[in-house]
């Protein structure tokens, strides 16, 4: 609990003490956050301290332990104390003497009375209202050992001596990272998102928050460090306890339960264009159905024995959920045929009333309508779908094969469909693009899309904008600078799923 909310000591000692006086005879609790602590100290997590050379050349540990410098740069080990920094009464007095000690006659004895000083305090009142301020005086009063600067200086000379052969004067203006240093930078770092930063630096972040403590911020970070692996080596046995290592991820959806909207819903009515497109894909995409799509090819072959493949195919799309209804009836009606309660729900129909989300957590991803994304500077609404579809060569092909094919769009509605008995099917409504006119690939097989060629114009109810929440993956889209009207299709991956190579069958 305290790693996971990061509470204080004196949160956790204060539910040791509520714990004591809500169940009195709980002898084994701690009574308070030091006692629970001790408790680990059996299990090996326990920490020593050794002083360290400043410049990181060792550590004062076993035969080193009694040494006064560094066997390497002889370095001190002791820091050097600046007198004008301490804190003592004694320091205090002296550091607060020019406003409550000194004699203020009008005569010009100390720089406090003259002009500068009195306009520096009224322009900067924050810094006067501290009569000990000796921020100035350290920052201009820096003294700079011998020492301190014949270290770098050696190095100074023999790194510039060596880029000077190579490069031109206008190379060693000051910045931040020299060029040459990328290369090497790049082999070191390793993947792309930890160039700018190495990895050391990001646990030192990790370490920085451990430090609660400003008093003591070294034994902080120590206590904090070894809660975090007695919390690591604990959680192993901890089935049923939710730990760091359990916790569950931000777009985690659960694996029984679908339903993961984000934000605000609202209730709506939809109208019988949205019913049929909705309706009409559920039934073509669910398993249940598929011995009664076979079935109504026959009967269209029956009925109409002179149509081609693609009137007959035509005819089934705009036609089928209106037969599937009534055949099922029919059946009902005339026969002692039994079906699935999922049959007798999708027979029926959804309801005319639906729920709108403006977000909603599937597959790992987390998806935001395109009106959320237009207001921010993220990308959520990037939307692929990969479906098996019937490919014609032409009008007169009597052979179309069925492959895989991509299909990108915006995400432009999140709509839940309700059947009998609370049955729920998540949808997604998007603007697809045209694969023949809007979709192509470059050289470097990248893929492109242009949203300027839409798959559909118009609004009617032989369009398919929708998809099952279940099919949907995202990607992302950047704009390419050559052609500002067509953009670079990147796929996301879903975090913490990684897609490890089987050799079982």
């Amino acid at each position: 609990m305290k790693v996971l909310h990061k509470l204080t000591n004196k949160t956790i000692d204060k539910f040791f003490a509520f714990y004591h006086e809500a169940f009195p005879k709980a002898l084994n609790l701690p009574n308070s956050y030091y006692e629970a602590q001790k408790i680990t100290d059996d299990l090996g997590f326990t920490y020593k301290t050794w002083n360290a050379c400043p410049r990181s050349c060792m550590l004062f540990r076993s035969k080193h332990a009694n040494l006064d410098a560094c066997v390497v740069c002889g370095e001190s080990r002791w820091k050097v104390t600046i007198t004008g920094s301490k804190t003592g009464k004694k320091h205090a007095k002296l550091m607060s003497w020019h406003a409550d000690g000194r004699t203020n006659d009008g005569v010009r004895r100390h720089p406090a009375n003259a002009p500068a000083w009195k306009e520096f305090d009224h322009r900067h009142v924050k810094d006067a209202g501290d009569i000990r301020n000796i921020r100035l005086g350290q920052l201009y009063s820096k003294v700079n050992r011998a020492s301190d600067l014949e270290y770098p200086e050696d190095r100074f000379v023999v790194t510039l001596c060596h880029l000077e052969k190579i490069f031109p004067p206008s190379f060693f203006d000051i910045m931040e990272h020299l060029a040459v240093h990328l290369a090497e930078e790049a082999l070191i770092a390793g993947p792309i998102q930890f160039r700018w930063m190495y990895l050391i630096k990001r646990f030192l972040l990790t370490l920085k928050q451990y430090g609660r403590n400003k008093a003591h911020p070294e034994a902080s970070i120590v206590k904090g460090y070894l809660i975090e692996d007695c919390i690591n080596f604990c959680a192993q046995y901890l089935n049923d306890v939710e730990t760091k290592l359990n916790n569950p991820a931000r777009n985690y959806d659960g694996n029984d339960s679908m339903d993961w909207g984000v934000g605000e819903n609202t209730i709506f009515h939809l109208d019988d264009r949205e019913w049929i497109q909705a309706h009409r894909y559920i039934l073509f995409n669910t398993s249940s159905v598929a011995p009664f799509i076979t079935k109504h090819f026959e009967f269209l072959k029956s009925k109409m024995p002179r149509a081609d493949d693609h009137q007959i195919q035509h005819e089934y799309f705009e036609t089928f959920h209106a037969w599937f209804k009534d055949h099922v009836q029919l059946l009902l009606k005339t026969s002692n045929a039994t079906f699935s309660e999922e049959i007798h729900k999708l027979a029926i129909g959804p309801h005319s009333i639906a729920r709108r989300f403006s977000g909603y957590v599937i597959n790992g991803f987390r998806f935001h309508v395109k009106s959320i994304d237009d207001n921010r500077l993220t990308q959520n609404s990037g939307v692929s779908l990969k479906e098996n579809t019937l490919s014609y060569a032409s009008k007169k092909d009597k052979n179309p094969r069925v492959g895989p094919v991509y299909c990108y769009g915006w995400l432009i509605d999140i709509v839940e469909i309700r059947y009998a008995n609370d049955t729920k099917y998540m949808m997604f409504k998007c603007d697809w693009i045209d694969n023949i006119h809007g979709k192509k690939e470059d050289a470097f097989k990248f893929t492109l899309v242009n949203f300027n060629h839409l798959l559909y114009r118009e609004d009617q109810a032989t369009n398919e904008p929708y998809i099952l929440a279940s099919q949907a993956e995202q990607v992302w889209y950047v704009p390419d600078p050559i052609e500002p009207d067509w953009q670079v299709i990147i796929k996301m991956s879903q975090r913490g799923l990684y897609d490890m190579h089987s050799d079982d069958p």
